[in-house]
């Protein structure tokens, strides 16, 4: 093609993965109160934490997995534990920090 959009070429996403500055400066965006909070939960915790485990422990803030997962600072470590409802979920580890 000649560079041109057309009409069946998906265009990309915030969602999406792009190049390596762009997400290191999406990554530098401070997180709020709750998020730390939760990433701290989750840091502090060696053999990691679901979103059940953290509601749990806090009465809220499960719904910040997403944007900690996004950002690369949360990981699955390939467990799974039962919730309270008996279903499994993943079981979440703070990412290992790469050096700079």
């Amino acid at each position: 093609m000649n560079g041109a959009l057309t009409l069946f070429e998906p265009r990309r996403t915030m969602l999406e993965p792009t190049p390596a500055t762009s997400r290191e400066a999406y990554q530098s965006i401070d997180l709020d109160a709750e998020a730390q909070a939760v990433l701290a939960m989750i840091a502090e915790s060696p053999n990691g934490l679901t979103a059940d485990q953290i509601e749990i422990r806090r009465g809220h803030g499960h719904q910040r997995f997403a944007e900690l997962r996004r950002k690369g600072l949360i990981v699955a470590n390939g467990r799974r534990r039962q919730t309270r409802s008996g279903r499994n979920a993943l079981v979440y580890i703070a990412a290992p920090q790469s050096e700079k």
